[in-house]
């Protein structure tokens, strides 16, 4: 018991090791190849599904786009994609296989949130 006393009070006044996530991210050491939210561009994608049928976890589904979308485009693309990150284990596999480059996973964290609506990218 008087170990444990000693331990408790060398580390009294230390600073904490953890970070208060997500409001602090500052010490956060990210890899390099950190592979966090999904970007896409939309106006590259020319709607192949091949992100959605590689993905191991089927988490990106794709979406027929809305009349006003297929008004602006000038190709025959019919569906766009969305990520839902809830489900996501972030393997880059949409990355790799996307044809035109349109998909990059950036090194932002997802905030966390009971609410899953708030992690879909599309």
């Amino acid at each position: 018991m008087k170990l444990v006393f000693i331990e408790l009070l060398k580390n009294l006044f230390n600073k904490p090791v953890t970070v208060n996530f997500p409001y602090e991210t500052e010490g956060l050491n990210r890899p390099e190849r950190y592979r966090g939210i999904h970007v896409v561009d939309q106006e590259k994608c020319i709607g192949c599904r091949r992100c959605a049928r590689e993905c191991p976890v089927e988490v990106i589904e794709m979406v027929p786009l809305t009349p006003e979308e297929k008004a602006k485009r000038k190709d025959k693309k019919k569906f766009k994609p969305v990520f839902h990150l809830a489900g996501c284990i972030f393997c880059g596999v949409c990355e790799d296989v996307c044809p035109v480059n349109c998909i990059n996973l950036t090194n932002n964290i997802p905030n966390p949130t009971e609410n899953t609506s708030e992690l879909v990218v599309a």
